[in-house]
């Protein structure tokens, strides 16, 4: 009797080419193709790339290296990469690792992510020397792709200084969202439907998360003013009257803006989440 299990899926480090198109896969995902799932030629697969194209394929052979050699099927790009690019800037929280968030960030379904240092950071990370754990980096988002489902790799940006990630608002496309419990700040629900309102002709939404004692009123002031200048929507948001944790916050706010923008681009009721 034929299995009715889901094909395993794999990450190519190239992009995926047309139906009828054969590939490589790296030596390590091959490795775990043929060793540990013990995989075989006829044998069929899911292979998913960067930009979140993904086909079924079939495994023709294995090269004399060893790497699985696959004819792709269809590609398809699944529709959740039309949706609103989703970039979080977070502030590193103390005790918490990197590698954390970004395993997070990738099973969640977020577009982009940029480690912040701000006034208030007690984790500083220095470009120069992080540099070297970008293929780290990247592997723990590819595991993450693999075993979540999401379609696309995050973008994982270098760490930097707020100053830095305030110079990159390219000019009149997106909503930017400060997280801070505040009085004057608008609650997490009257958020995401005023995202509904103005997300026409917007391409990203840039969150903002603090350290442990949040942003500084300068630093809100100079996000204010940097979105402004940039032509972007600027909002300032509450999670609820609890004070959460930077990696709460991280994992709360993702959740719910990837569930929301992906209803919205489906068309459906974003109300029907229950927020």
């Amino acid at each position: 009797m034929k299995s009715s299990r889901r094909p395993r899926r794999f990450f190519s480090e190239i992009p995926l080419g047309n139906a009828g198109d054969f590939l490589l896969l790296s030596p390590e995902e091959s490795l775990h193709l043929r060793q540990t799932l013990r995989l075989n030629p006829g044998d069929r697969c899911l292979v998913a790339d960067s930009q979140g194209r993904q086909s079924e394929a079939e495994i023709e052979s294995f090269a004399p290296d060893g790497r699985a050699r696959l004819k792709l099927g269809a590609v398809s790009v699944p529709a959740e990469n039309a949706a609103l690019r989703i970039h979080l800037c977070a502030a590193i929280p103390k005790g918490i690792k990197f590698e954390y968030l970004i395993q997070k960030a990738q099973e969640i379904g977020l577009d982009a992510l940029t480690p912040v240092m701000t006034e208030r950071t007690v984790v500083r990370l220095d470009p120069k020397k992080e540099s070297p754990k970008s293929a780290r980096w990247l592997k723990i988002a590819q595991e993450a792709l693999k075993q979540s489902g999401s379609s696309k790799i995050l973008e994982i940006r270098p760490p930097a200084l707020l100053a830095q990630v305030l110079a990159e608002f390219h000019p009149g496309g997106g909503i930017a969202a400060v997280m801070h419990p505040s009085e004057d700040s608008m609650p997490v629900r009257l958020w995401l439907e005023k995202i509904d309102e103005v997300k026409t002709g917007l391409g990203e939404i840039r969150i903002f998360i603090g350290p442990e004692g949040g942003f500084s009123l300068r630093e809100i002031q100079k996000i204010r003013l940097s979105a402004a200048q940039a032509g972007w929507v600027y909002h300032q948001v509450s999670l609820g009257r609890s004070v959460l944790k930077t990696d709460t916050a991280f994992m709360a706010v993702s959740a719910l803006v990837k569930a929301w923008t992906q209803s919205l681009d489906q068309d459906q009721d974003p109300r029907a989440l229950g927020v």
